[in-house]
């Protein structure tokens, strides 16, 4: 016996015990010697009947003379037809050639693409016209035909193949989403079956994705090897999935439609039992996006941290590190409190961050051993009444030129993302300080001729901060002159000559290091008028939309205010709202426009902005450029009128602002006041309560769900209670009355309760509650002692019907009080000093010495 023989008996009796056993023996198949099948993707030989087959095989170990001899025989029931194709390295596809005929259970197929060295592939199809509706199953033998007999040979044979085209009905499906996360920005839905190979599809999978009722998109769907299904992504652009998309209830469907359509000379039909395969997902409600709201250092000033866009940049000095971000509603401008909001933090890359490095908020620590693995962990913190939630992270062992990202989210919603790398400072930019202009925009000097100026600069590092290290000095050129002078804690002045000649110049500020240019730094460019100076005669102002006392436009900031220059590396409040730019031109006493004058803005309540770049309180001081120009954004806290004064030299001119009352949804402190003394009211007595709301400026706040707030108050208690007020007036105020019997007793609880968006989300919902004691009002007596027109006297309160004694000097009176507010007084002496003292009921209520007027 041949050991090819032997080889092939043992290969038999393995597949009878598997078959014994009730075990399915499945690809792939094994030749007797080096001749191997196989699906050509995938591990099943099973597609749906109106798809083909594509069965790959190749020689292993054989003489490639014997490839030539390749054939193929096919066995059916013989109720088909069945196409074939064959074809090198790749799929054939399906063409019209017959490989066997309806009426014809066996055929050869002798005329097949091959090469030496390369796999041959077998598409088979059943023909569409011979289609039944029902699972049809073609044996496959491949074998080297070396003595061209057209019989199989078994020397160089496969094992038979079954290969099953399954009809649509005895195909289960299964289509599923991924967990889609609110703020996605798109949607992965999957098909799948466990009937067929669903790698060896040549077929096309759709899914139509629909958004509740009103909108739906046709997505391709392709096989996904991670997933082991087919998988589509409805996208921002093929869907119109955005971060709002998932934000209120309802639900989202994907249907999978499968189709196959072959060439031209050969048409396959479409099962309708593989169409129409739904699954949907139920939209969740909350906060739909998170911002992430990039991060300060420990100084609580951007001094050792720098944001630009998604990245920040952080000094390797820093000890620390704050990252904010916000849970948001749909319009991303209310925040959601009470949710967990997750830093995840990642290094960048395996050896991301140097080992030793730790990052620690709390009690949790998150190491990096540099072990040749992406080390990670995650930080957790719970967003606050207005949607934010802040950690503070603690920064050890931290090497320049390292990085981690932040990943921030709340459940089921999409993770917004940040770079953190740490970067030595180094100079980065110089500022002229004699004038606050915007970015970008070229300041203009104005000086007279032959007069030299002081120059004022800041040099700031990587970080906005003041620069700091020995051997920097600002450089002045123009044409043929420089000037330069050493800086000094961030800081230096230069003198610049004057010119004799009327002209304007232009000069460029660089910084050098121990004498040479830092390079990559942005310099300062500076536009230097020589002319004579006007004097400034009449100030205008020219902005509109101020408003008026009867019609307000002008809106409050909402924000905190801070007071910093930032070309001095000083931090100014972010995201400031509510600004107004106020603008105008100073001119001389014949009108024209005077450059380089100085202008001042004052104002009692207000804040103002120069150029982006400096912010105080109260006042501000200007420079006008070339055109005579000024401007300033002013800013209020505070509702109402406000003036601003505007002067240069010896012109003046005053604006009235008029401010909006601060919006409905704004409060923030509730307060519950009444008329009752210590909280205590007496029996047969009327307690007037009033309810009052502000927001965190002291602004009275309205409450009349004009804009969805809630607002409400409850009494309980003894009494009768009045109209309860279900609004708050434009005062912030409502007014409410009880009145108590006569044999009343108890205590009566006003609360009132009050929630900017209605709905307990996005602003907190504030409580407040006053409690007032009904009971007899004990008044305790009081004894006033006093002169007037050479007389003692005295005056007893709260003591009606009691017995009142005095003493004066040496002598004794006595007598009853006969109302709540009873004076006794005799005659005496002026200037005469006399002892006095007054009991009630016994009870020593008055001692001094008096002086007689």
């Amino acid at each position: 016996m041949f050991k090819t023989d032997s080889r092939k008996g043992i290969a038999a009796a393995a597949a009878a015990v598997l078959a014994f056993a009730g075990l399915t023996v499945s690809a792939p198949a094994q030749a007797a010697v080096g001749l191997n099948v196989e699906p050509n993707k995938g591990s099943t030989y099973a597609v749906p009947v109106n798809d083909r087959m594509d069965i790959r095989v190749y020689t292993d170990g054989i003489s490639q003379d014997l490839i030539s001899n390749l054939k193929f025989k096919v066995t059916t029931d013989g109720s088909i037809t069945l196409k074939y194709n064959t074809a090198t390295a790749s799929p054939a596809g399906n063409t019209n050639a017959t490989a066997l005929s309806a009426g014809t259970t066996s055929n050869v197929i002798s005329s097949v693409t091959k090469s030496a060295g390369v796999a041959t592939v077998l598409s088979l199809a059943v023909d569409g016209a011979t289609y039944t509706s029902a699972s049809e199953t073609v044996t496959v033998v491949a074998w080297l035909d070396a003595d061209g007999d057209g019989e199989v040979d078994d020397t160089y044979a496969s094992s038979a193949i079954s290969v099953n085209f399954v009809d649509g009905d005895n195909i289960t499906w299964t289509t599923e989403f991924a967990t889609p996360a609110l703020g996605a920005t798109s949607i992965d839905a999957f098909v799948s079956s466990n009937d067929i190979n669903m790698q060896a599809l040549n077929g096309t999978i759709h899914f139509t994705f629909k958004e509740v009722a009103t909108r739906s998109d046709a997505v391709t769907a392709s096989y996904n090897t991670t997933a082991a299904k087919f998988k589509a992504t409805a996208t921002s652009a093929s869907w119109g999935v955005n971060a709002t998309s998932f934000s209120s209830s309802g639900s989202v469907s994907a249907t999978a439609k499968y189709s196959y359509a072959a060439s031209a000379s050969y048409t396959s039909v479409v099962d309708s039992a593989l169409t129409n395969i739904g699954s949907e997902i139920v939209r969740q409600t909350g906060a739909t996006s998170v911002a992430l709201i990039n991060g300060v250092s420990a100084s609580a000033t951007t001094t050792n941290t720098k944001v630009s866009g998604s990245r920040i940049t952080v000094s390797p000095t820093a000890t620390t590190l704050k990252l904010t971000a916000a849970a948001l509603t749909d319009s991303g401008a209310v925040g959601v409190k009470d949710q967990t909001m997750t830093f995840k933090v990642t290094e960048v890359g395996a050896a991301g961050m140097d080992a030793g490095s730790v990052l620690t908020v709390g009690s949790t620590s998150i190491k990096f051993p540099n072990t040749g693995k992406i080390e990670d962990g995650s930080f957790t913190a719970t967003t606050d009444a207005d949607g934010i939630a802040t950690i503070e992270i603690s920064l050890a062992g931290i090497k320049k030129d390292t990085s981690f990202t932040v990943a921030a989210s709340t459940p089921g919603v999409a993770a917004v993302t940040t770079t953190v790398t740490f970067k030595e400072a180094e100079a980065a930019s110089v500022k002229l300080t004699n004038v606050a202009i915007a970015t970008g925009v070229t300041p203009v000097i104005v000086v007279a001729k032959s007069t030299a100026v002081d120059l004022t600069f800041a040099v700031l590092d990587t970080y906005g901060a003041l620069i700091s290290g020995s051997g920097y000095a600002v450089r002045v050129d123009q044409g043929a002159i420089t000037v330069s002078n050493g800086v000094s804690a961030g800081k230096a002045t230069v003198t610049f000559p004057g010119y004799s000649t009327a002209a304007t110049y232009n000069l460029t500020a660089n910084v050098t290091k121990d004498g040479a240019l830092v390079s990559g730094l942005t310099a300062e460019n500076i536009t230097l008028k020589v002319s004579s100076a006007g004097v400034p005669a009449a100030v205008s102002q020219t902005s509109t939309g101020l408003g008026t006392s009867d019609a307000a436009t002008l809106s409050l900031t909402t924000k905190d205010w801070k007071n910093a220059d930032t070309r001095l590396g000083e931090s100014a409040a972010s995201s400031l709202d509510g600004g107004k730019l106020l603008t105008g031109i100073v001119t001389d006493a014949s009108g024209n426009a005077v450059a380089g004058a100085t202008v001042t803005l004052t104002g009692s309540d207000l804040f103002f902005n120069v150029a982006g770049l400096v912010y105080t309180t109260g006042t501000a001081t200007v420079v006008t450029d070339a055109a005579g120009s000024y401007s300033a954004t002013v800013y209020a806290q505070k509702t109402g009128k406000k003036t601003v004064t505007i002067a240069s030299g010896a012109a003046t001119k005053a604006v009235d602002l008029y401010y909006v009352a601060a919006a409905t949804s704004s409060g923030t402190v509730l307060a519950v006041t009444t008329n009752a003394t210590g909280d205590i009211a007496a029996p047969g007595t009327t307690i007037r309560a009033t309810v009052k709301l502000t927001d965190k400026f002291g602004n009275p706040v309205a409450a009349d769900d004009a804009n969805g707030e809630a607002f409400s108050v409850t009494v309980t208690g003894p009494g009768f209670v009045s109209a309860i007020p279900t609004k708050l007036s434009k005062t912030g105020e409502a007014t409410l009355n009880v009145l108590l019997g006569s044999k009343d007793e108890g205590s009566v609880v006003f609360t009132a309760s009050y929630d900017g968006d209605g709905d307990g989300t996005a602003k907190a919902a504030i409580t407040s509650t006053k409690t007032i004691v009904v009971q007899e009002v004990t008044v305790e007596a009081n004894a006033v002692i006093g002169s007037f027109q050479g007389r003692w006297a005295v005056r007893v309160e709260n003591a009606k019907g009691s017995t009142v004694t005095v003493k004066v000097g040496g002598k004794w009176y006595k007598y009853v009080s006969l109302n709540d507010n009873y004076t006794f007084s005799r005659k005496s002496k002026v200037g005469a000093t006399v002892p006095v003292k007054v009991w009630v009921d016994g009870q020593l209520q008055n001692d001094q010495t008096l002086t007689i007027k």
